[in-house]
């Protein structure tokens, strides 16, 4: 059993929060270059949909690497999603 967590949201008008981590298969898709200060995205949170929107760019030059062209580099190596 966890204890409930809350979060602050990003937004008035819908449920979101800043995420700093996004995984798939144990890999890190949010590499971010400067790792020595915090570092964060928004992140919808929806329970009535299965939509994962991934960005597909360098963020403005705070990520390493593409983080939806990473997710696609890892699904063409046969990990099922």
């Amino acid at each position: 059993n966890a204890d409930m967590v809350y979060v602050p949201t990003t937004s008035t008008t819908e449920y979101s929060v800043n995420i700093q981590s996004l995984t798939f298969g144990g890999i890190e898709l949010l590499n971010w270059r400067d790792k020595a200060r915090p570092n964060a995205i928004p992140a919808i949170l929806d329970t009535g949909t299965t939509c994962l929107v991934i960005p597909d760019s360098f963020l403005g030059g705070r990520v390493l690497d593409r983080p939806y062209s990473k997710f696609q580099s890892i699904m063409t190596k046969g990990m099922s999603f």
